[in-house]
């Protein structure tokens, strides 16, 4: 049986420009299904696409206006981390592209929670966080239970339909 977790989720919301990459569109979808709790976007972009973020399920906006320094993996780590100061979250989304594995991978060793990379399925069953992930060319695939503090999972590409929300929140971007 599918469960939500009730805590907020964490998801890193990076944009090429203006707008959400689609992996992020995808990560902050994703999150809004696991979860009752709030999904909370976290922005290093000059200027948070907000009207995308609550189209697709965010609930609140961290927005850390890093300027040029918000490309660099390991300034972005650093406003991941801060993030994790504002509640309790159950759970961390990022993408699994390379900037997304450079942050969560410093994320996890500072802070020492445990991280997946290349996920293809996240779900919450029976109380229990899932992450599903395929090797060998997706001729075979793996379960992983995570379990303990705040986990970080990256996103491959296509692991969630984007998806509207019924009811978009109206958000204001919140300094972090």
């Amino acid at each position: 049986m599918t469960q939500q977790m009730h805590s907020p989720i964490l998801v890193l919301a990076d944009q090429a420009g203006s707008r959400l990459t689609s992996l992020a569109r995808q990560a902050v979808t994703l999150a809004a299904s696991l979860t009752s709790g709030d999904v909370v976007a976290l922005s290093v972009a000059s200027v948070p696409d907000t009207a995308a973020l609550a189209e697709l399920g965010a609930t609140r906006v961290l927005h850390a206006d890093l300027g040029a320094a918000g490309h660099s993996s390991v300034v972005a780590s650093d406003a991941v981390i801060a993030a994790l100061g504002t509640d309790s979250y159950g759970l961390v989304l990022a993408s699994s592209d390379y900037r997304g594995r450079e942050i969560a991978g410093r994320v996890a060793a500072l802070t020492e929670a445990g991280v997946v990379s290349g996920a293809s399925s996240v779900s919450f069953d029976g109380g229990v966080l899932q992450v599903g992930k395929s090797a060998l060319g997706g001729t075979w695939s793996m379960g992983i239970v995570l379990e303990g503090q705040t986990p970080i999972v990256g996103i491959s590409s296509g692991v969630i339909d984007e998806a509207p929300v019924a009811s978009p929140a109206s958000l204001t971007p919140e300094p972090l």
